[in-house]
């Protein structure tokens, strides 16, 4: 009737939707079960056609599902299933050894090396530098060498080469007569 309020519910609205059931899978089919799929195409051969015949035909037969073997080949067995420790991907930087860093372990490496250092720059040279040479001036210094050579014993002086025939034949033209040029103008007398 009109203004009567029914009873609450036993569950509220949040009851009913924050409660979540998991769902339960099925059962597998194994060896025990029936294989209805055979059974009924067997019937249906031997001409069973009523539900009646059907239930007194699979009281007298019994056909169980055929076990099923594995289907493709065997699984591949990846490097992590045989050594746990086998990593995928690219390698990446080592960690750095913050031990090392926290103790000083490299300041103090760094140290002993520049004592080393100077201990042998006092001690052990003598006072003698020495002085490491680029390339260019190694180069230099041998073109230097080499130069200096040549005009403290110059080569012998080599005559040149003539055919025998023209050895004694004077030449008939003169220094000035060889250098003009038939092609220029005389500029003398202007």
């Amino acid at each position: 009737a009109y203004g009567r309020s029914d009873p609450p519910d036993a569950e509220g609205a949040r009851d009913v939707t924050m409660c979540w059931a998991a769902h339960v899978p099925r059962a597998k089919a194994n060896a025990n079960c029936q294989d209805y799929v055979r059974l009924n195409s067997k019937a249906a051969a031997e001409g069973v056609t009523s539900a009646g015949a059907l239930k007194e035909f699979k009281k007298h037969n019994d056909i169980r599902l055929n076990p099923k073997a594995a289907a493709g080949p065997p699984p591949c067995v990846i490097p992590s299933d045989v050594l746990p420790a086998f990593a995928y991907g690219n390698k990446s930087r080592p960690s750095t050894p913050i031990h090392r860093v926290v103790s000083g372990g490299y300041g103090n490496e760094q140290e002993a090396l520049l004592r080393h250092m100077y201990q042998t720059k006092q001690g052990g040279s003598g006072g003698k530098r020495t002085v490491r040479l680029t390339v260019a001036s190694k180069r230099q210094i041998a073109h230097a060498r080499s130069a200096r050579q040549l005009v403290e014993s110059p080569p012998e002086q080599v005559p040149e080469w003539k055919m025998s025939k023209f050895k004694n034949v004077a030449g008939k033209m003169s220094a000035e007569q060889m250098g003009r040029s038939a092609s220029a103008p005389r500029l003398t007398g202007c």
